[in-house]
């Protein structure tokens, strides 16, 4: 892997999540979304992915620019975040990664992620 400067490191990743654009949030798991966001989590309305922009990246990483909330329409296990293009359908898959641990999250349940909660980052 080679040495970039933080100045290229942010324009590859703002290049790839321009932060005036916005990105429809949500979770996969307990298997990898990978490089297709399959694994998604799915379920009712108030499941639906959440609306939040990228911030402006520093230092090659770029994070959510707002707080988001959903509630469980099922007893989900969750270990990844994922990125789409759209609110709802397939094959808006633009990114993700994974949550710092693997979560069980019961029926009816409120998750909660704060400003910054999710980062990408470019690395090298």
């Amino acid at each position: 892997m080679g040495y970039l400067p933080a100045a290229t490191k942010n324009a590859a990743i703002g290049g790839a999540f321009p932060a005036a654009t916005n990105r429809y949030w949500g979770f996969a798991g307990p298997t990898s979304p990978g490089t297709t966001g399959a694994h998604e989590v799915t379920g009712t309305a108030s499941h639906k992915r959440q609306l939040s922009k990228t911030t402006t990246p520093t230092a090659g990483i770029t994070k959510n620019a707002t707080a988001m909330t959903w509630t469980s329409s099922g007893t989900w296990t969750i270990k990844y975040f994922v990125i789409n293009a759209l609110a709802t359908g397939a094959g808006t898959y633009q990114g993700g990664g994974p949550l710092a641990s693997t979560i069980t999250v019961p029926v009816g349940s409120t998750i909660s992620a704060a400003i910054g909660a999710f980062q990408l980052r470019a690395t090298g």
